[in-house]
C-alpha cells in the first residue's frame, strides 16, 4: 500500500514538471547590424522579453544606462512606453493587459542602440 502511494505522489510530481508554462519569449534583433556596408562588431548587452498574465518584462543584462522601451501598433503609433534607469543588468515591466489582440512591435532603445522584437497577441 505504501508503495502504491509512493508510485502515485511519483507520477503526479512528474505530470506537474512538464505541463507547460504559460510565459512567452519575445526575441529581438538589433538594429543597424550593417555599418558602412560592413558587420559590426557583436554587442555583449543581452536584451530579451517574456509576457504572462498581461504583463511584458524586458531583460536588459551588460548596460548600464537608460533603458526606453517603446510598443508601437501596426501604424507605428507608440501605444505604451516605459523607461528605466539599469546598472549592468534589470527589467522593465510593462502592463500590456489592456492591448488588443494583433501585431505590435517593440522597440528597446538603449543609448546608442536599438532592438526591435514583435509581439503578437491572440484573442483570449
Amino acid at each position: 500500500m505504501m508503495n502504491m502511494k509512493i508510485k502515485l505522489v511519483s507520477i503526479l510530481m512528474l505530470l506537474l514538471g512538464i505541463l507547460p508554462v504559460y510565459s512567452r519569449h519575445i526575441s529581438f534583433r538589433m538594429k543597424g547590424t550593417f555599418q558602412h556596408g560592413c558587420a559590426r562588431m557583436p554587442s555583449i548587452t543581452r536584451v530579451g522579453a517574456d509576457y504572462e498574465n498581461g504583463t511584458m518584462t524586458v531583460n536588459i543584462q551588460k548596460y548600464s544606462g537608460l533603458v526606453w522601451v517603446y510598443i508601437k501598433d501596426v501604424s507605428e503609433n507608440v501605444i505604451k512606453l516605459a523607461a528605466a534607469n539599469i546598472n549592468e543588468k534589470g527589467m522593465v515591466e510593462v502592463d500590456i493587459s489592456n492591448l488588443d489582440s494583433g501585431d505590435y512591435t517593440i522597440d528597446v532603445v538603449l543609448e546608442d542602440r536599438t532592438y526591435t522584437g514583435k509581439l503578437v497577441l491572440l484573442a483570449q
